[in-house]
Formats: structure tokens, C-alpha cells, sequence
């Protein structure tokens, strides 16, 4: 079996992956029949809370004030877009 340098089995994580984006798959098919595109897209982008997150779990990243700054302009600009626009 082919191991990262870390341990990890390499086919491992690729089926993680993959049943990963087949749920999200589902899940965002399921949010386009219940809402308009516009005012789920910009939720799409809410994916870099968990990125930050899983850096800072397994790889031992630490977060900088530039990355708090950034991922609040982008919720405060998730929330600009979408309040107010419910049918």
C-alpha cells in the first residue's frame, strides 16, 4: 500500500474525498430545489471557516489576524448579499 510521508494511506483519503464530494453533491441539489441560486451560492464560499478550522486541527497552522479579517469581510459579504432577498 502507497502511505503519505505523515502515515496516511493514500487510497484512503482519496475514497474519503470522493464520498466527501459526492454528499455535498446531494446536499447542494437539495438546497438548489428549496432556494433560488442567488441566495445560496454566496454560502459556497462559507467552505473556508471549515478550511481554516482543519488547518489549524491537522496541521498545526496558526491563524493570523489577516485570516480572521478575511474570513469576516467574506461572512459580513455572504450576509450583505443575501439578507433581504427572501421571497
Amino acid at each position: 500500500m502507497s502511505t503519505l510521508t505523515s502515515g496516511f494511506d493514500i487510497y484512503l483519503l482519496l475514497i474519503l474525498a470522493f464520498l466527501f464530494m459526492g454528499f455535498r453533491a446531494i446536499v447542494w441539489q437539495d438546497l438548489l430545489k428549496l432556494k433560488d441560486l442567488s441566495i445560496v451560492y454566496p454560502f459556497a464560499s462559507l467552505v473556508q471557516i471549515l478550511i481554516l478550522i482543519y488547518a489549524v486541527l491537522f496541521f498545526d497552522e496558526k491563524i493570523s489576524m489577516y485570516n480572521v479579517l478575511g474570513l469576516g469581510i467574506m461572512i459580513g459579504g455572504i450576509f450583505y448579499l443575501t439578507t433581504g432577498r427572501e421571497k
